[in-house]
């Protein structure tokens, strides 16, 4: 009856441990909600995730992030928002793109009990709206100095430009245009250059397709002689620039307009090289991130309250202050830094360190960032060395289980049969692994050897993941069958009785995570690896 108990308990256990493996990001003790998915705020988030690692080997802290989509992000970030207060996060760190319109259940998430943080793009509520504190890139103000300074730089002391935004709901994008347009005004210094449109343009739909009619159009003005001086394109937004670059680079038009403002280096290495984006800004994401993490950590572990002088210890960064934000009433605010600057003498530099964080720019610029920094070489590598590794795993396991089923007193002994299992759970892993980039979509960004569909990339990821998870789950079986047998020296005859639970709850689990990842479409190629997963 005891070992019968303590058998009941494992299985139990390994239950648990599954279905907890599979929730994570429902519920976590910091959330972070970033405006939408784009290589640069991944990087905010890579950026918090390096602080998570390094201060939760003291602290039991969970952390997870919820991205929302880019045509509707300020809806999935209200809703959000919601979810997170629903679930008792204990902070929410927030880039927040939905203007006011989010403040209520800011404030309401604040009430619950939640620390709210925002960083790169605050709530102008500041603390009436729940906001604790934000975690600035740079000074607004700064920011609308240092893009006056690039338009005197790029139009060459004198001419025309306009401002394209991404939304007026934007805190952060309204609070860098106005200071822009002070600039500009007050100072005689760019007595020369002209904004020749009041008001901003912003494209039709929240997206790159939007983004790209917009610049066209704006590109028209001049063509058709509404504006014969206009030459340049202010955009305070890297997806924006990024769409702006690309679509005067597609259509040959370079010679006539210009880009600046803010923008990603290797989503702008491509027009730089073509002289689209002589000039253009960004701060540190990875540090951003890093820097907001930190300053949720202090304020869940009690070690800070959010006043003004306080100081946070941020790891490599070192202290960083709260003070009074200049640009909003009750508010509070920590700088990062100040912009970098990027140009033809460095972005190319900047784009190959971005890139081997995993960040290497949209697919347009694929073959451009190809041939610069992936290279064949490094692309073959990445593509063949996994069809050795996987061959040599494929028959060693293939052996074993031919080398147990062969003999009947092996193949009826429960360990003959868990390893049995467990040869074959690799078997389908190793099997994916040895097709390595072939069933990837044909051309898929920076793979080479791609031979197949989104299909068969799916299929990959799906018979990857139901082999890792299995042999994963097997090898905890072992694991208990080793205990049953050494520590509580149980019989062959009573350890039979449970077999059946040995290879259900493995290949279940297998099943179970390789339709979930198959119907939530999270089997598709990454630039930093070499298979579908």
């Amino acid at each position: 009856m005891r070992t019968r108990r303590h058998i009941q308990i494992i299985l139990y256990n390994i239950l648990v441990v599954i279905v907890i493996s599979t929730t994570t990001t429902l519920a976590n003790d910091i959330v972070m909600i970033p405006k939408y998915e784009q290589d640069n705020f991944k990087e905010m988030e890579l950026g918090a995730k390096i602080a998570h690692k390094e201060l939760n080997k003291k602290d039991d802290l969970t952390f997870g992030s919820l991205i929302p989509q880019r045509a509707t992000s300020g809806k999935d970030q209200i809703r959000y928002v919601q979810d997170a207060t629903n679930l008792n996060a204990q902070v929410i760190m927030l880039s927040n793109n939905a203007g006011r319109a989010i403040e209520n259940y800011t404030k309401a998430a604040h009430d619950s009990g939640s620390f709210l943080v925002t960083y790169d793009s605050p709530l102008l509520g500041g603390k009436d709206a729940g906001e604790i504190v934000h975690v600035a890139p740079v000074d607004f103000a700064q920011t609308g100095l240092v893009m006056a300074d690039m338009a005197l730089s790029i139009l060459g002391g004198g001419g025309d430009f306009v401002i394209m935004g991404s939304s007026p709901k934007s805190s952060n994008q309204v609070a860098w245009i106005m200071a822009l347009k002070k600039a500009i005004k007050n100072d005689a210094k760019y007595s020369n250059i002209r904004l020749v449109a009041e008001e901003v343009y912003y494209p039709d739909e929240d997206n790159r397709a939007g983004y790209k009619n917009k610049t066209l159009e704006i590109a028209q003005l001049k063509i058709n002689g509404t504006y014969p001086e206009l030459s340049l394109i202010m955009v305070p937004s890297t997806s924006g620039a990024a769409a702006a670059a690309a679509a005067l680079v597609d259509q040959g038009l370079c010679d006539i307009m210009k880009v600046s403002g803010l923008g990603f280096p290797p989503e702008l290495l491509r027009a730089s090289k073509r002289g689209c984006a002589p000039q253009f800004v960004l701060f540190d994401n990875l540090d951003l991130g890093y820097l907001a993490y930190h300053a949720s950590h202090k304020l869940v572990t009690g070690q800070m309250e959010g006043k003004i002088g306080e100081t946070v210890s941020a790891g490599r960064l070192s202290t960083r202050q709260i003070e009074a934000d200049p640009h909003r009433e009750n508010a509070l605010w920590i700088k990062l830094g100040d912009f970098i600057k990027y140009d033809e003498l460095n972005v190319e530099r900047a784009s190959f360190l971005e890139c081997i964080r995993g960040y290497c720019g949209n697919e347009e610029d694929t073959e451009f960032f190809h041939d610069k920094f992936r290279g064949k070489y490094k692309s073959k590598a990445l593509a063949i060395i996994p069809k050795v590794t996987g061959t040599i795993s494929f028959l060693c396991s293939l052996l074993l289980a031919s080398y147990i089923l062969s003999s009947r007193k092996r193949r009826s002994s429960v360990f003959g049969r868990i390893m049995v299992g467990l040869s074959i759970s690799d078997m389908f892993s190793s099997a994916m692994w040895f097709l390595s980039t072939w069933p990837m979509p044909t051309n898929s960004w920076l793979h080479w050897g791609t031979a197949g569909t989104t299909q068969t990339c799916s299929a990959q990821g799906f018979f990857l993941q139901l082999g890792l998870c299995t042999a994963t789950c097997y090898q905890a079986t072992l694991l208990l069958y080793y205990f049953l047998t050494i520590v509580k020296q149980s019989r062959e005859s009573q350890i039979k009785k449970w077999e059946i639970f040995f290879h259900v709850v493995p290949c279940s689990a297998g099943l179970g995570t390789s339709i979930a990842g198959l119907a939530l479409k999270l089997y598709n190629p990454s630039s930093r690896g070499s298979v579908c997963w």
